[in-house]
């Protein structure tokens, strides 16, 4: 799967001062882009996607 990362994302994932979350979230989309989906649902339309992640 093609994860598509826009400037927000960058911006956004840049000033997060939490390392352990950015960790995850980078190992999240990781498993995406080999195409372990996970816990996902629809988020307005335009193949736009929340990801859920719980810890």
């Amino acid at each position: 799967m093609k994860v598509r990362k826009t400037n927000k994302y960058k911006k956004w994932i840049k000033k997060l001062n939490d390392p352990r979350a950015r960790v995850r979230i980078f190992a999240r989309i990781a498993r995406l882009e080999e195409g372990n989906r996970g816990d996902w649902k629809p988020a307005g339309g335009n193949n736009v996607f929340e990801m859920r992640r719980t810890y």
